[in-house]
Formats: C-alpha cells, sequence, structure tokens
C-alpha cells in the first residue's frame, strides 16, 4: 500500500509541475480567485526522482487556448505529499505563469478509476511573464486534482479527474 500511495502521490506531483513555480516567501497576502483553466492535463510515466513534463490543453482565456507545458522532477519513493515550486510555458508565445503548489492524497476516490489514485493540487500564483501574466496575476489560486496510475504499464502517469478543470 505504501508503493500505492508513493506512485500516486509522484504522478499527482508530475501533473502539479505542469508549471514551474518559483519560491516565495512564507509571509504572502490571501490567495485570489482563479483566471484561467484547463480541462485537460496530463502526465506521461515518470519515474520517481526523474524529470518530466505536465501537458495543459483545452484552456481557458482564449489567448491561452494552446495550452502549454511544465517540467518537473518526481518526487522520491514513499513521498505521498509535499510542496515545489513549478513554470507553465504557454505556447503561442503567451508567456510563462509560476507558482508555489501543495499536493497530497484525497480522501475518496472522487470521479478517478479503479486502479489510480486521486491527488489534491492547491497553491496560488507567485509570477510569470508574457500575456499569461496578463490574464493570471500573482496571488490567484491554482486548484486541480489528477488521478494518478498506481499499477500497470502507466504506473507514474497522470489526468486531470474526470469532470474538473485545473485552474489558475
Amino acid at each position: 500500500m505504501k508503493m500505492k500511495a508513493s506512485a500516486r502521490t509522484r504522478t499527482l506531483a508530475i501533473a502539479v509541475a505542469a508549471g514551474s513555480l518559483v519560491a516565495v516567501p512564507f509571509a504572502t497576502p490571501a490567495v485570489a480567485a482563479s483566471s484561467a483553466s484547463c480541462s485537460k492535463v496530463t502526465t506521461p510515466p515518470v519515474a520517481a526522482g526523474k524529470k518530466g513534463a505536465v501537458t495543459f490543453a483545452t484552456c481557458t482565456p482564449a489567448k491561452l487556448s494552446a495550452g502549454g507545458t511544465a517540467t518537473f522532477t518526481s518526487p522520491p519513493k514513499g513521498t505521498n505529499k509535499g510542496k515545489f515550486v513549478f513554470t507553465l510555458a504557454w505556447k503561442g508565445g503567451a508567456g510563462t505563469t509560476l507558482g508555489l503548489v501543495s499536493y497530497g492524497l484525497a480522501k475518496g476516490n472522487g470521479n478517478c478509476a479503479k486502479g489510480t489514485t486521486r491527488i489534491t493540487i492547491t497553491g496560488k500564483v507567485t509570477g510569470g511573464t508574457g500575456a499569461a501574466a496578463a490574464i493570471i496575476k500573482a496571488n490567484e489560486a491554482i486548484t486541480g486534482s489528477t488521478c494518478a496510475v498506481t499499477t500497470g504499464a502507466k504506473l507514474g502517469s497522470s489526468s486531470l479527474e474526470p469532470k474538473t478543470a485545473f485552474k489558475l
């Protein structure tokens, strides 16, 4: 069971890593509502401690509709929760979104399929560049729920929980 949790968490971290976050001081203003969302977020299998990429697609508003990619390093085996910084590079020269994210195993499996574990993602935007920075402001909330594959050939991969959106 410990192995399942670590694979699930690793997958979540990969999904969350879809954006590279920048470290921020602990004493920061309250988190504001989100200005953008993506209804498709996927991560291919990534082994513990290895680099991977998260793909964001089907995003709104229109200037960010092409989506983007975030790179990350998968957490060590056995990690069930944590924090990391991510940078999401938007396609089409729309700039970047930086954030600080926390992730952890969710209570219950929600809409996630059997053989996956639901991971919750919360955090806040810490900055950005280009058109993305004009749309998604610092201190806006980052929220999402992903389904991490914990067994089989797709172990370590993840996708957005069905009927949800990744918001930032």
